[in-house]
């Protein structure tokens, strides 16, 4: 163990293990909703795709977060605690922390990834369910036209605020100079992020009390289907840390935003209440 490994508030055991087992899940839950979907029901659709493509940028961002996790605890502690905190600090400590911006840069992109795509696998799904309701029709356009929004500035938070990944100006990025930017960025990525997820959150609230099914069923797919509260909750834990004194913890940071991606594919991935779903549009519509 490294002397660095709880320089954060979130130490590399916790962050390694609770990533790990959660992507674990996330696949267990995609394999069992692919083979109802392609055994059972036979067909594939546009949100399928959306839930491959995710799952593939998020297994992709954390295994290539785990090749640099003893970078990340390292600048973690080099910024909260200082240089005094280790017993032998490396001569190549700029190079590791030079290194480290661009390789949270890539993960954060293939995590932000990996939570559009659940955005997008939500919303064409429940496009399907929207054939006679006209006016939903309306909103489900202006939705998908503002999530699209939402997610090209998301991709832009990591970059555009601090465009520095070598020499001695990427240390503006976590403290100095460039703080005040990135936190503002990020702050506003992740409230834009909680009202694109309220916006989808009313299409199946209005499915719900639109559909003639009995009040303890709407209870039961009404809860499970807005289990997207989950992923809001998330986002405002994310939000609620990401600055720790006068630097940006971006353990914290990154670690809470796996979450919220590993959390929204599982959700996405929840094929009973998708099939229960389609089973009563296919009967209204006889």
């Amino acid at each position: 163990m490294s002397t660095y490994d709880h320089a954060g508030r979130i130490s590399k055991q916790d962050f390694l293990y609770s990533s790990a087992s959660l992507l674990a899940i996330c696949i267990i839950a995609a394999a069992a909703r692919f083979w109802i979907r392609l055994k059972i029901q036979g067909e594939f659709s546009v949100d399928d795709g959306f839930l491959i493509f995710g799952l593939c940028c998020l297994i992709s961002g954390l295994a290539f977060l785990y090749t640099y996790m003893d970078d990340m605890m390292f600048v973690e502690g080099m910024l909260t605690c200082g240089a005094s905190f280790f017993r032998e600090v490396p001569g190549n400590w700029q190079q590791i922390a030079y290194r480290y911006q661009r390789n949270v840069a890539i993960t954060s992109l293939l995590t932000w990834a990996a939570i559009v795509s659940v955005k997008m696998s939500f919303l064409f799904f429940f496009k399907r369910l929207l054939d006679r309701m006209h006016s939903m029709l309306v909103y489900w356009y202006i939705v998908l036209a503002f999530s699209l929004a939402v997610s090209a500035y998301g991709f832009s938070v990591y970059i555009v605020p601090c465009p520095y990944f070598y020499g001695a100006r990427s240390f503006q990025c976590g403290q100095g100079a460039k703080t005040k930017l990135t936190f503002d960025y990020a702050i506003s990525q992740m409230i834009l992020d909680v009202t694109s997820d309220l916006m989808i959150l009313v299409i199946p609230v209005h499915i719900l009390w639109r559909n003639r099914i009995r009040l303890m069923k709407k209870v039961a797919i009404g809860s499970s289907l807005c289990l997207t509260i989950v992923m809001i909750a998330v986002t405002i834990i994310r939000a609620s840390g990401i600055r720790q004194g006068s630097v940006i913890d971006s353990v914290w940071e990154t670690y809470w935003q796996v979450m919220s991606a590993e959390f929204g594919l599982i959700m996405t991935s929840a094929t009973a209440f998708r099939t229960l779903f389609v089973a009563r549009n296919a009967s209204l519509e006889r």
